[in-house]
């Protein structure tokens, strides 16, 4: 930005990408996001394995439980993740008091 002579948008441009990266750690985007494609890649599987059963093969109990446990698996396997996440966060943020702690006595 110097070279263009933009010198005063430096600040600028830092502040948002402060800003971005805040977000991206508050939501946790960055762990978020693969579960989530993941979830939603196990889900347009069950679309197309439904849509490409007959209507006699749809309607059957068997086959309909069978598609309601991989849709709640799919579902639970992203909360699943996101709970270990939170869990090693919380963990990790009490090793870090601890340590300060015990460097302060």
């Amino acid at each position: 930005l110097v070279a263009m002579g933009w010198d005063l948008l430096i600040p600028v441009a830092l502040s948002f990408a402060a800003a971005a990266r805040s977000v991206l750690h508050f939501f946790q985007l960055e762990v978020r996001c693969p579960t989530l494609h993941t979830a939603l890649a196990e889900l347009k599987k069950i679309e197309l394995i439904t849509k490409g059963n007959g209507i006699l093969e749809r309607r059957l109990p068997s086959k309909k439980r069978e598609m309601i446990e991989r849709i709640e698996e799919a579902i639970l396997s992203n909360y699943n993740h996101l709970a270990e996440s939170a869990l090693e966060y919380v963990r990790a943020e009490e090793g870090l008091r601890r340590d300060k702690a015990k460097k302060e006595d």
